[in-house]
């Protein structure tokens, strides 16, 4: 009980701080864990609320495996302090001299770390993170609330499955039910989003807290283990994606959702030419702003094109990452 206290302390610690900066930080950050909760119900969330739910919930897990601490920026300065237990098992809030030293980089390799560029894009188009490391639901929340309005060139909605027939007459309903229309209407949707991803040089997904990463020149490799589909060997984050849409699929059409897809087009079409010097090229390239953000999410699959027009530092040309 004096744990559950001790965590409870920390959280109520939390809100004070709140009060002086809305968006201070609780986490454990040698794990690399953050969260900040939404401001009121004014503030909808998508797939972001389960992965700041299963973050906080990650900070107070007993035995805790290393102090919470706070961040807040306060007067313009960002501040630190480590929550330190008390005899009494109430526990006090000890200010830290370098606050900065409290937020650990990503493990290198990681798909949180290769995404770094695409992070460092997006805050400077006004995207504050709500988790770190980079949460791809943190990111959808904040669109879905018009807090990157700058950074929107358009929005699409690939699909909103139908509960009930389009028919004005309820003999139809007969041979043509709710439940079919949604199932066809949640399928043309997600066939929609997988025939972007084929135009996509870089495709990060995130489902249920779990993130997924594909760059898809590093993608294929032949080697003696043969994949579940042949002689071809795939990482697990691009089957991965592909069971999450097919997921989508059943989801969307129950009027649910859960997936975020980020990925960097580098054509508007898969059509392929031979250029000059033989080599095959796009026949509608993207030169600019490839960035697309899609949200699956109460029955309505959702696009986003960003705009980040500005390059994007550990990049090659392709959108790839540079080691």
């Amino acid at each position: 009980m004096e744990t559950d206290r001790d965590f409870e302390g920390a959280v109520e610690a939390h809100w004070s701080l709140k009060q002086e900066d809305p968006r201070a930080m609780m986490g454990a950050p040698r794990a690399g864990l953050w969260s900040i909760h939404p401001e009121g119900s004014a503030h909808t969330t998508a797939t972001g609320a389960y992965t700041k739910g299963l973050v906080l919930e990650r900070i107070g897990e007993w035995p805790v495996p290393e102090p919470i601490h706070h961040l807040a920026r306060i007067d313009g300065a960002p501040r630190g302090w480590q929550w330190e237990e008390r005899e009494d098992g109430r526990g006090r809030l000890v200010e830290v001299d370098d606050p900065e030293c409290l937020i650990q980089p990503p493990a290198p390799g990681t798909p949180h770390a290769r995404l770094a560029p695409v992070l460092d894009a997006l805050q400077s188009a006004g995207f504050v993170p709500d988790a770190l490391p980079f949460s791809l639901g943190d990111l959808a929340d904040a669109v879905v609330n018009d807090q990157l309005e700058g950074a929107i060139l358009e929005r699409t909605v690939l699909g909103a499955p139908r509960g009930r027939s389009a028919f004005p007459f309820h003999e139809f309903e007969a041979f043509s039910s709710g439940g079919a229309l949604a199932q066809r209407d949640a399928a043309e949707a997600v066939a929609r989003l997988r025939d972007v991803l084929e135009t996509c040089s870089v495709v990060a997904a995130e489902r249920w807290g779990r993130i997924a990463l594909v760059e898809i020149t590093r993608e294929l490799a032949i080697i003696a283990e043969p994949s579940p589909i042949g002689g071809w060997t795939f990482s697990p984050d691009a089957h991965a994606i592909g069971d999450w849409l097919d997921l989508t699929v059943r989801e969307l059409a129950e009027g649910r959702g859960q997936l975020v897809v980020l990925a960097r087009r580098f054509a508007t079409s898969p059509e392929v030419r031979e250029g000059e010097d033989g080599s095959l090229e796009s026949v509608h390239p993207v030169t600019e702003n490839p960035w697309v953000l899609f949200v699956a999410d109460r029955g309505v699959l959702t696009q986003w094109h960003l705009k980040l027009s500005a390059a994007m530092p550990g990049e090659d040309e392709r959108g790839l990452s540079v080691p």
